[in-house]
């Protein structure tokens, strides 16, 4: 039996995987939370929990017998103070803990630096969110401690995740459910089910991955359109559009400008009359144009993701989810509805 523990287990994800824990064969899952009003529906849902904090003694004692110890964990607020519950977790954490237990540190796509209004997919050298700039230092500082402590260590990268509870999920599905056709970018999806995510956790107590940095995608990816298809339970109609042409000097200059258009026209282009004359003319131009898009493509929605491909090192024992995922979908499925309907 596979002694599995699960820090952050309260949250959208940190919930679902042990649900599906607790579902999955030979394997005994344990969350750990702050405090019993944090574990109300993991404890409806017949999950053993561990509250206090991780540097209580309870915590420790049951976090040395675990396999493996997964860390959802998401600390909240400025970057300073995330950085500093980042080095308070993983000191109480590895303090005593086992040599042989893994440590399994669910981080995020965003550490490879996209996100926000950078929305193509790739390796950045500078982190385009607070989010993201939080999720490197995790990264280092979780693998500072297992280093140390000489805890084999598996970073995931966690892709765009769906699953029955999550809230991109949901808002997801709702979308699908009010629109009949979609526009989206050709080519895979970013996205990752909670299902697989379970799957790399059981495959990694077992012990049959190898440590490491690791994206974590669906394997093979879904299609954008194979997703919106399962959210809404119907077949989704889904156009392609070609990925935006990479943004030339000029262009970018000209997307600054028009973000800051009132600061520069109030204290630029006061002084170049006849180039704000030219600059306006081009802007409602370009307005008039884009509202001819938007009526060519009434009905549809377009789902405004990043494109490309997420780089990184993948597990290799993932099974295709499409196969594999729905008897444990619609088992959760039934646990969820019957806590609702109690």
């Amino acid at each position: 039996m596979l002694r599995i523990g699960i820090l952050g287990a309260n949250g959208q994800v940190g919930t679902e995987i042990c649900l599906l824990l607790k579902l999955w064969p030979d394997v005994e899952v344990t969350a750990f939370c702050r405090n019993p009003a944090s574990s109300v529906v993991l404890r409806r849902l017949g999950i053993e929990c561990v509250h206090g904090d991780v540097s209580s003694q309870q915590a420790g004692t049951t976090l040395s017998q675990m396999d493996a110890i997964v860390d959802f964990a998401l600390p909240q607020g400025s970057y300073a103070s995330v950085v500093a519950a980042y080095r308070r977790i993983y000191a109480s954490v590895f303090a005593g803990l086992p040599k042989q237990v893994a440590y399994v540190l669910a981080s995020s796509q965003m550490a490879l630096g996209f996100g926000g209004e950078t929305q193509r997919i790739g390796r950045y050298w500078f982190p385009r969110t607070v989010y993201g700039a939080t999720k490197r230092f995790s990264e280092r500082c979780a693998k500072s401690h297992a280093d140390a402590n000489g805890n084999p260590l598996y970073i995931l990268r966690l892709a765009q995740v769906h699953g029955l509870i999550q809230g991109c999920s949901l808002s997801m599905k709702q979308i699908a459910q009010q629109h009949k056709s979609f526009r989206v970018y050709a080519g895979p999806s970013y996205t990752v089910f909670c299902y697989t995510i379970a799957e790399a956790i059981v495959n990694i107590a077992r012990g049959i991955e190898s440590t490491g940095t690791y994206t974590l995608d669906s394997s093979p990816p879904w299609t954008w359109m194979e997703v919106l298809n399962l959210l809404a339970n119907r077949e989704i109609q889904c156009h392609e559009m070609p990925p935006p042409v990479r943004t030339s000097l000029s262009s970018w200059i000209g997307s600054s400008l028009q973000r800051h258009k009132e600061p520069v026209q109030a204290n630029v282009l006061k002084w170049f009359p006849r180039l704000e004359s030219k600059l306006r003319y081009t802007n409602r131009r370009n307005q008039i144009r884009s509202a001819f898009r938007s009526l060519d493509s009434q009905g549809e929605f377009v789902l405004d993701s990043g494109w490309g491909k997420l780089p990184g090192r993948r597990l290799i024992h993932l099974t295709d989810s499409r196969q594999t995922m729905q008897s444990y979908w619609d088992k959760c499925a039934e646990c969820l509805k019957s806590i609702a309907d109690a």
